[in-house]
């Protein structure tokens, strides 16, 4: 399920286990999804999550409390160099 509420499509086909859909399932997919607005909240949540699968392609030892500390860290960060600069 999707946050712009419930985006359904079934699989035409089967093929090596993955799931297949023609070239209309997939535009209409990808039209609902263009309509979608993400919260702040979600919009985190979805960086955190690319960052995640991004560098446990690479690094075994990385986990989602790692890149929530660097995150926070960061978030930190940036409150403190914007305060900094309205100074």
């Amino acid at each position: 399920m999707w946050a712009s509420g419930m985006i359904v499509w079934r699989a035409r086909h089967w093929r090596d286990r993955r799931m297949l859909m023609d070239d209309d399932d997939l535009s209409a997919l990808l039209e609902s999804a263009r309509e979608v607005k993400m919260s702040a909240a979600q919009r985190e949540e979805q960086r955190r999550s690319f960052a995640y699968g991004n560098i446990k392609i690479e690094n075994d030892r990385i986990t989602r409390e790692t890149i929530d500390r660097v995150a926070e860290r960061l978030s930190a960060d940036e409150r403190r160099r914007a305060g900094d600069a309205t100074e």
